[in-house]
């Protein structure tokens, strides 16, 4: 027995000092200046409470779903926007829940990575209730905001600074 004691605590030290070393946190993502991306603006950004903008109403409007079209063809190659027809159209027609593009591979056609919190808006004054979901696609971050489990607004903007392109061998 006490050969056992002898080789838990090392082995359980050794577990422990692993796991913390294999904990990665998520990175952040800097939402752009206003150029770069896409989202309800509104007159009365001056005044508090009302920070000036919001975040496209899910599910979209065809208004919005154009406005989504135009923004990714002005900020990519044009035509890119056709890549997402799929997802505008089911973003248009129905509800979903932070799960939906979590667990269940209905968006991992679009999105090559997905993760919970780490947007940084500078023009927030604090954390938000619910973080918010961040899905990356090529050039553009997917950010859905949440309340509950319920997905209820959507803005898009093109990454601060895109990932080196590898180099060519000559």
């Amino acid at each position: 027995m006490g050969t056992f004691r002898r080789l838990l605590r090392p082995a359980a030290v050794l577990f422990f000092s692993a796991s913390i070393a294999c904990h990665h946190a998520e990175p952040l993502i800097p939402v752009t200046e206003a150029g770069f991306r896409l989202e309800n603006r509104t007159e009365d950004s001056a005044r508090p409470p009302n920070p000036g903008y919001s975040p496209l109403q899910l599910p979209l409007s065809q208004n919005d779903s154009d406005r989504v079209v135009a923004f990714l063809n002005a900020n990519a190659d044009p035509g890119a926007a056709r890549d997402y027809n799929g997802m505008l159209k089911m973003l248009r027609e129905q509800s979903f829940k932070y799960e939906d593009i979590l667990d269940k591979p209905l968006f991992k056609q679009w999105f090559t990575r997905v993760q919970t919190g780490g947007v940084v808006d500078a023009r927030d004054t604090k954390p938000p209730a619910f973080p918010p979901i961040a899905a990356q696609s090529g050039h553009f971050w997917w950010v859905f905001q949440v309340h509950g489990h319920d997905l209820v607004g959507l803005t898009i903007f093109k990454e601060a600074v895109p990932k080196p392109q590898a180099r060519s061998a000559h």
